[in-house]
């Protein structure tokens, strides 16, 4: 196919820049899932384009290259997220503050941190010092001051489901 401005918005011209869409599209997504997909069918459809349009051998490997990748970052994710696991205490907390995260990085959170039970006023970091751990707030809420005056108050995560 000779590149010409017909050809660019020709049917054919406009597989090729669904290619190209898609994969902006899939710069938008927050979610790792979602964005992995998205590549996935730009990739789909950029073979199909490089192969059957084109006729491009090498546009068809870069193309298919980039679908296995994906796959494959996939499948590890998908058999971390089944690895990890919980206690019942660390499962309640992390459903009430990263529900929307894979189990793999949800254990990751938490195996930077620490469990810790402070008492009401009890002081957890300083002011210009450096911070040796995660600290997660499950119940209760910690003010967070800047030079002795408070500027914010952050609320725990854990939420409670009720039993019946």
């Amino acid at each position: 196919m000779e590149l010409t401005p017909d050809s660019a918005l020709s049917g054919q011209g406009m597989i090729g820049h669904a290619t190209y869409l898609l994969l902006v599209v899939s710069m938008m997504m927050r979610n790792m899932l979602y964005l992995r997909i998205i590549v996935i069918l730009s990739a789909l459809v950029g073979i199909t384009y490089s192969s059957v349009i084109l006729h491009d051998p090498v546009g068809t490997f870069w193309e298919s290259l980039l679908v296995a990748v994906n796959i494959v970052q996939l499948a590890i994710s998908h058999i971390l997220n089944r690895r990890a696991r919980f206690s019942l205490e660390e499962a309640e907390f992390m459903q009430g503050c990263f529900s929307d995260r894979g189990a793999a990085l949800r254990r990751k959170l938490l195996n930077r941190g620490e469990w810790f039970s402070g008492n009401p006023g009890e002081r957890l970091t300083t002011e210009g010092q450096t911070v040796s751990r995660l600290i997660f707030i499950a119940k209760g809420a910690a003010a967070i001051e800047s030079a002795g005056q408070v500027v914010a108050v952050f609320p725990g995560c854990l939420r409670l489901a009720v039993r019946s």
